[in-house]
C-alpha cells in the first residue's frame, strides 16, 4: 500500500510537470505577423484569399498568425491642395469595394471579416448582389458596412491603407504582396503565394507544424 501511494504521487507529479511544460510551450510560442496587401477586384488576390489564406486561418495554425489585411494594392493617392483622393486600378468600383473590405476589417473581428471577404472572392457574374449575400451568409448587418464605406470613415481607412502601402520598402510591384514580420523577402513571398502553410511553418518553426496535421 505504501509503495502504491508513491507510484500514484509520481504519476500525478509527472502529469503536473507535463502540463506545466505544455503551458510554457504555449506561452512561448512564436507568432508571426502576416501582412497581405491586395486589390479587392484583382483575380490573383481573390484566389489567394479564397484558396490559401482562408483555409490557413480556419486551421489550428491561425493561433500562430497575426493577420493584417490592407486593401489598397496598386492604387494611387492623388493630392490636390489639402484634398486627397484614391484612384484604383480597376476604377471607382474597386475603390468602393476596397472601402467595403477596410470597413469590415475595422468593424468586425478579424476572423469574421475574413470570412466575409473570402465569400466575396468569386466572380461577381456568378453571384449578383455579392456584398448583400455574403453579409447574410455571415450574419452581418450590411447597412453598417455600407454606411462606413459611403461615409468619411471609409475614405479615411482607404487613405490610411494607402499610406501604409506607399511606405513599403521596397515598394509594392504586384498584388497580392505578402510580408512576414514587417520585412519583405521575395523568396518568402513566393512560397506564401504557392504554399502558405509552408511559409508560415518556416516562420514559426517546423516543430510546431509537425504537431498540427495538414488539412
Amino acid at each position: 500500500f505504501h509503495t502504491s501511494n508513491k507510484i500514484v504521487v509520481f504519476i500525478v507529479s509527472e502529469y503536473a510537470t507535463e502540463g506545466r511544460r505544455n503551458r510554457n510551450m504555449e506561452n512561448s510560442r512564436k507568432v508571426t505577423q502576416l501582412e497581405l496587401y491586395y486589390d479587392s477586384m484583382c483575380p490573383y488576390s481573390k484566389k489567394f484569399i479564397k484558396n490559401l489564406l482562408q483555409p490557413l486561418m480556419d486551421s489550428p495554425l491561425s493561433k500562430y498568425v497575426h493577420l493584417k489585411m490592407i486593401p489598397y494594392g496598386t492604387a494611387n493617392t492623388i493630392k490636390s491642395g489639402a484634398e486627397e483622393t484614391v484612384k484604383c486600378t480597376h476604377g471607382a468600383k474597386e475603390c468602393y469595394k476596397d472601402k467595403i473590405h477596410a470597413c469590415a476589417l475595422h468593424i468586425f473581428r478579424k476572423s469574421i471579416a475574413l470570412k466575409y471577404i473570402s465569400c466575396m472572392a468569386v466572380s461577381e457574374s456568378r453571384i449578383p448582389k455579392i456584398e448583400e449575400n455574403c453579409a447574410k451568409n455571415n450574419s452581418l448587418d450590411l447597412s453598417i458596412i455600407e454606411d462606413c464605406a459611403n461615409g468619411k470613415s471609409g475614405s479615411k481607412y482607404l487613405l490610411e491603407n494607402g499610406e501604409v502601402t506607399n511606405g513599403l520598402s521596397p515598394p509594392l510591384t504586384q498584388v497580392p504582396w505578402v510580408v512576414f514580420d514587417g520585412v519583405y523577402n521575395p523568396d518568402k513571398m513566393y512560397t506564401a503565394l504557392t504554399d502558405l502553410r509552408s511559409a508560415v511553418c518556416n516562420e514559426i518553426g517546423e516543430a510546431i507544424c509537425l504537431s498540427i496535421p495538414a488539412a
